[in-house]
């Protein structure tokens, strides 16, 4: 129901009907990924076909679908499973056949986040498609407590899989198990296959027992569970009857054929003997032990173990979840108890939603239930394994409103106590007064309970899910998925055209403390996660970025996890320092698109440092690997030599900030003094050292990259310059070096000389301070002092000549300087090598700051090019040295 214009817009109300529920019983629910990577991953409404979103850029991308779908996609349905592997480099998707064999296929992602390239694919028959898929030999997980700051890493869940990568678990609707995987060093997948309605065993090299693919009885919704510190999987499956098929083929056959002419006759004995009653949906939940089992070499045998099933759940399925949860922190931590804690197997929750529509003349009533499961201790060292017991069982109703999908959470309390996100809709509600100020609206929320209970937590606060105001209570969510570090939800709707995806936030933290009772941001332990894991920490970033978020927030966010890093690492640590930095630099890009006043080129000063810093520790690396045991590799002389020059680029510019800033703090002191001649002493210091780009003189991380590439640069020049040049190419190489640096305005040496002690002082600086400095990427005022010591030296000095660093040569000549602002305009600077994009065919564009390289997959490795350069450049085909994600240019 739409409102209508005028004032009686204010009373109308919205009501939904059963049949916006409707798709919530659907027998495949309509599926959505969200990898590692931060790319989204949903099903085409209409069409054979997976469309692929990067969160939280603007890139959207398709998956090429494989060649049935392509050359037939009329036989083809949307695909029905979608699975991204754990690190991020495989895709699965299942597109289920229309009067013919269903399609699986695998993907392969390249260098860029929309470069996937098909794998392999295999059909699977009518009746057999796949229902659920898991990947096997996931890493292992790291956790940081909000309480403590501390990082745990947890124990493996599920097995090991150490002769073969990719491994993919599979339940398919004929009630069978498969394994595909691919052997190392092998070409092509392999599979297994097992019935789990009887214990049996597949083993690699024999042959499959096949599924019974026409049967009446078939399996719509699944779930695998994989256990911490468990090598055994869990699998939970429903089933529905259907009548038996008829030997007519066509579509009316079985009604024609069987059907007397009067009605009045009795029916044949095959139509009597049915039970209609038992068609349907079932009332049980059947659970099997999967067992897949290796010898080193290749893969052993798949076993499986059908399990006392659970009866009476409920009556419509919705939505069925394992739910695994981590052994106690507290034992984790435990350096007293190793055996313990490598023992020690994690809780098993079955969770199940279901939907009661009744007589179909009001919305359904729906409910949730929880099982525990857990293993029941041997009796003895002689007796049977351990087997799995039911322990507990809690279920809770949301009448009148309707629960509409469920997710395990990314977050586990200090406590142990295991939580679950449960998306709760309206079922009525008042359009809002003024639709054209908010174009969404609240129509539920989404709430954290406890399974222990299902009861609300009452740590958390509820958040809102929101709908476009002109189709409330008619677009509801059929399926959700948390992103990987938890801070958002993506929600799917029932629509089919157009596809409505949505971008929500998860419910927060009321309080969160630390263990001297300080409070720390809700998304700092997370974050520190995501750099501990080497995760994508995109989703945590676009929070941080939303412009609801004060930007004091966003510094004590970053200051935090900047904390919990060094406790983790003991102290500093340069690659977790380098990669916070990044992250830091995703929040002011993302923040300063949002915004058009004055913060947003103070933002983009911000990023714009972290970006420098980033720049100078990867041509710090450049250097270090071209270097060998006389110098430096001459056949990386063009290369280096290009780098040397953004060094030099870079200098002059933290050179000229140092000059305005002395001038005008100076000037700001002659006003308040009176003094002419006297220089600003440390107490009475100007914003001017606010600069970021100060930075680099005022934090030891960032003096120290600096620093380095002082060094390098002026071994590089002292090096090229005493080669005699045997060749025209050489001659004006190194012409070219020497006058790019002697020519700079700078006197490397003496520069260099003067910060070597300055980077001693900075260095015995507070840490909080240091902390609060690298996140915020500009100096604090604490830093001040000092920085106006380096600067003063800097300036009075010999280190520079002032009229060669501000003004050029070809800034003396009219119109040259028009002339060379232009050509370096069209000519882009690559951003890892530095050098100019020109004549580059092949170019990848970083999704976080939105430079270009032409540093892809495809080496070529012929000619002169330095090996040692290829290597560092090889480095930085995955990600951007700002740490952002490559994506093909258009």
């Amino acid at each position: 129901m739409s409102p209508r214009k005028g004032k009686a817009r204010e009373k109308q109300e919205w009501q939904a009907g059963w049949w916006d529920f409707q798709p919530l019983a659907e027998r495949s629910l309509r599926p959505i990924e969200w990898s590692p990577s931060s790319v989204i991953f949903s099903a085409h409404p209409t069409q054979p076909v997976i469309t692929a979103r990067h969160f939280s850029s603007s890139k959207q991308f398709l998956i090429p679908s494989p060649a049935p779908a392509i050359s037939s996609p009329a036989s083809y349905g949307p695909p029905t499973v979608i699975s991204v592997g754990p690190g991020d480099d495989w895709l699965f998707a299942y597109f289920p056949g229309r009067n013919v064999d269903g399609v699986g296929c695998l993907w392969k992602r390249g260098p860029q986040i929309d470069n996937w390239n098909i794998k392999e694919w295999w059909s699977f028959a009518q009746g057999a498609g796949v229902v659920t898929a898991s990947w096997l030999g996931t890493p292992r997980e790291w956790i940081t407590s909000d309480m403590s700051g501390s990082s745990t890493r947890l124990p493996p869940r599920g097995p090991r899989t150490p002769v073969s990568n990719p491994t993919l678990l599979l339940v398919t609707q004929d009630h069978h198990v498969q394994v595909c995987y691919l052997r190392h060093y092998m070409s092509s997948l392999r599979f297994l296959n097992c019935p789990m309605t009887q214990p049996g065993i597949a083993v690699e090299g024999q042959a499959q027992v096949p599924g019974d693919a026409c049967g009446i009885r078939q399996c719509f919704r699944a779930a695998i569970g994989l256990v911490y510190n468990e090598q055994a999987i869990l699998i939970a499956t429903r089933s529905y009857h259907t009548p038996p098929p008829s030997k007519d083929n066509s579509r009316f056959g079985a009604v024609d054929s069987t059907l007397p002419d009067d009605m009045n006759q009795p029916l044949p004995p095959e139509l009597q003997s049915m039970e209609w009653e038992s068609w349907g949906e079932e009332s049980t939940i059947n659970l099997y032990e999967v067992q897949v089992r290796h010898n080193g070499v290749q893969i052993a045998g798949l076993t499986v173990e059908p399990l006392p099933p659970l009866l009476n759940c409920g009556g419509t399925l919705v939505d069925l979840k394992f739910i695994s949860t981590p052994p106690s922190l507290d034992v984790q931590n435990s350096p007293s108890s190793p055996r313990k804690r490598s023992n020690e197997r994690g809780q098993f929750y079955i969770a199940s939603s279901y939907l009661d529509f009744e007589d179909y003349t009001s919305p359904p009533k729906s409910e949730l239930r929880v099982h525990f499961i857990g293993r029941q201790p041997s009796p003895g060292p002689n007796m049977p394994k351990p087997s799995w017991k039911l322990h507990n069982t809690c279920a809770r109703s949301f009448s009148p409103r309707v629960l509409t999908f469920i997710s395990p959470t990314a977050i586990r309390s200090d406590s142990g106590q295991c939580l679950i996100y449960a998306g709760i809709v309206d079922t009525s509600g008042s359009f809002p007064a003024s639709p054209s100020k908010s174009k969404k609206n609240s129509v539920g929320n989404i709430q954290v309970l406890n399974l222990s209970d299902l009861a609300d937590h009452e740590d958390y606060e509820a958040s809102p899910i929101r709908s476009d105001v002109t189709r409330m209570g008619q677009d509801l969510p059929v399926n959700a998925v948390l992103s990987p570090n938890g801070p958002l939800l993506c929600l799917v709707s029932s629509s089919l055209w157009p596809a409505q995806t949505s971008v929500q936030l998860s419910p927060k933290r009321k309080v969160d403390r630390d263990i001297s009772g300080v409070p720390v941001p809700p998304f700092a332990a997370r974050l520190a996660s995501a750099v501990i894991s080497t995760r994508s920490a995109t989703d945590v970033t676009h929070a941080l970025a939303l412009a609801s978020t004060p930007i004091t927030d966003v510094l004590d966010t970053l200051y935090h996890a900047h904390k919990f890093l060094d406790g983790h690492q003991n102290g500093f640590s340069e690659p977790h320092t380098l990669e916070l930095l990044r992250e830091a630099m995703a929040v002011y890009i993302e923040r300063s698109a949002r915004i058009k006043d004055t913060e947003k080129d103070a933002l983009t000063a911000r990023w714009k440092t972290a970006h420098d810093i980033c720049s100078l520790n990867a041509c710090n690396r450049a250097f270090e690997d071209c270097q060998d045991s006389e110098g430096y590799d001459l056949d990386a002389a063009w290369q280096l030599i290009g780098l040397a020059g953004w060094v030099v680029s870079f200098t002059e510019r933290v050179m000229k900030q140092c000059v305005l800033s002395c001038d005008l703090t100076t000037e700001v002191v002659k006003q308040e003094s009176g003094d002419d001649c006297q220089p600003a002493p440390p107490s009475e210091l100007s914003p001017p050292l606010d600069s970021p780009i100060l930075l680099h003189l005022a934090h030891p991380f960032a003096l120290g990259n600096f620093v380095t590439a002082l060094s390098h640069v002026q071994k590089y020049r002292a090096y090229v310059g005493s080669l005699s040049a045997r060749g025209e190419n050489s001659q004006i190489a190194r012409d070219v070096l020497v006058d790019l640096i002697d020519s700079s305005g700078v006197d490397f040496a003496a520069l260099k000389s003067a910060l070597d002690p300055a980077l001693e002082e900075i260095r015995a600086f507070d840490r909080d301070s240091c902390r609060r400095a690298l996140v915020s990427c500009q100096p604090t005022p604490a830093m001040h002092p000092h920085l106006s010591k380096i600067i003063q030296e800097i300036t009075q000095s010999s280190i520079l000549n002032k009229p060669i660093l501000f003004i050029k040569p070809h800034d003396l000549v009219d119109g040259v300087a028009r002339l060379n602002a232009a050509a370096m305009k069209d000519k882009e600077r690559d951003v890892i090598t530095k050098g100019v994009l020109a004549g580059v065919t092949s170019t990848v564009t970083c999704l976080r700051c939105g430079g270009e390289s032409g540093v892809v997959d495809d080496f070529d490795v012929g000619g002169t090019v330095s090996p040692r350069w290829r290597a560092w450049e090889k480095m930085w085909t995955l990600r951007c040295i700002c740490g952002g994600s490559w994506s093909r240019s258009k």
